[in-house]
């Protein structure tokens, strides 16, 4: 009675993982994006209305005293304001004071600005709310206005901050319960399989994989590489994308700072550049990507050649590498033959491709000049690995990276795929 196959766990599915490197970028933007606006928001909140409601009970304390309106007047220009001063004697003391309420109001309503000169005529008698500890401050109104409450602002910043943390944590719960299922799936497969699958697993997965037998008669000589992606794409994506964002928002923002500068704090726009602080440093962050995709274009380009097109499992090769342009800035060089799988389904309305490395060596790694500008090495697949595989939703992919480290600067990052065959 043959022996039945023992079923490795699918690497695609062993964990609902996101791929490596841009799993990991992902959710530190989204961790940082979150921090920022839920920090803003919370920081922001506890400025403003701890100072505003502060002042507004000490207010609540300062002595009601007598007072003469000394100027009453709208003060006309790009940014019309009323201006009203008042005298008041405190403690056997003469004071003058212009402060009219606890939050300097700027409007350029003039039905608003008619109102409070109708309601403080000059020379009339008026009653104003002393500090007793500092008697040169005072107000005429020491009510909580309407401006003060525009701190309340601040929280849909906070929403936006715990909303970006609850994404974050439910990703992870989602990880989760797609392992629990993965793995009710593989005992499942498990149980299914019959001893009828040894004899037919190999030819089942050539005629599934990506070869058939014309491919398995390997073509003589060398084959040179192409590279898996091309830094211009990147490049100009990112610049585009930073010109159009930072062209927008950076315009208003230098706007609303301006206003702010010209006005102070107590300006109306000051809420507005506030806001748009954490899409500035979005806009920033990308504009920092576009220079340095942009500058990682001015890199010598690898030049790859493998020593033969098809390599079977268990088989060797060599790889040849060169650069177009100077190499005398790169200061190590690596070559890295890696494995990963991929797997794409879906879960509801979402179509997700996981990614997992299941192989990964270094072939060749120097620091010497005479080695990185140009050399040859050899590899070996491994035997009891899977070999390159294109199954619509699975795939199994097969690539030769190398990286070029070049001090303050950009280093060089290219891969390679290869097409590794079954045993020959």
């Amino acid at each position: 009675m043959s022996e039945q196959p023992t079923i490795e766990k699918a690497l695609s599915v062993d964990e609902a993982k996101m791929p490596a490197l841009f799993g990991c970028l992902l959710y530190l933007f989204g961790f940082v994006f979150s921090s920022i606006f839920f920090l803003v928001g919370v920081v922001f909140l506890w400025i403003t209305m701890n100072g505003v409601l502060f002042e507004w009970n000490s207010a609540k304390s300062w002595v009601e005293t007598p007072c003469v309106i000394t100027q009453s007047e709208v003060k006309r220009g790009e940014n019309s304001r009323a201006l009203i001063s008042y005298s008041y004697e405190f403690e056997n003391r003469e004071f003058e004071s212009e402060q009219f309420s606890l939050m300097k109001i700027n409007t350029d309503d003039r039905v608003e600005l008619e109102r409070l000169i109708a309601k403080y005529p000059l020379n009339s008698k008026q009653v104003c709310y002393v500090n007793p500890e500092f008697p040169s401050e005072a107000v005429l109104d020491r009510t909580l206005q309407p401006v003060m409450w525009f701190g309340l602002i601040s929280i849909p910043f906070i929403f936006i901050g715990l909303g970006g943390y609850n994404v974050l944590f439910n990703i992870n719960r989602w990880k989760k319960s797609t392992k629990d299922h993965s793995d009710a799936m593989i005992n499942e497969q498990r149980s299914l399989n019959t001893a009828s699958a040894v004899t037919t697993s190999r030819l089942k997965t050539i005629t599934e994989s990506d070869y058939d037998d014309d491919d398995l008669t390997e073509s003589p000589g060398p084959i040179t590489l192409a590279a898996e992606s091309n830094g211009w794409v990147l490049f100009v994506f990112l610049t585009v994308f930073a010109l159009f964002w930072n062209g927008f928002v950076g315009t208003q923002f230098v706007l609303a700072v301006s206003d702010v500068l010209r006005n102070g704090w107590h300006s109306s726009e000051f809420f507005l550049a506030l806001f748009l602080i954490p899409f500035v440093l979005v806009g920033m962050g990308v504009g920092c990507g576009a220079i340095y995709c942009g500058l990682a274009l001015f890199n010598p380009i690898p030049t790859l050649v493998l020593s033969r097109q098809l390599i079977p499992l268990g088989g060797s090769a060599n790889v040849s590498w060169s650069f177009h342009g100077s190499s005398h800035s790169i200061k190590k060089v690596k070559l890295i033959l890696k494995a990963t799988e991929e797997a794409t389904y879906r879960r509801g309305t979402d179509t997700t491709t996981d990614t997992e490395t299941f192989f990964e060596q270094i072939v060749f790694e120097s620091v010497e000049q005479i080695d990185i500008s140009e050399g040859t090495t050899s590899f070996t697949i491994p035997t009891d690995s899977m070999h390159s595989f294109n199954g619509g939703n699975n795939k199994i992919k097969w690539t030769i990276s190398i990286h070029g480290d070049i001090p303050v600067w950009p280093d060089v990052n290219a891969s390679f795929p290869i097409r590794v065959v079954p045993h020959e």
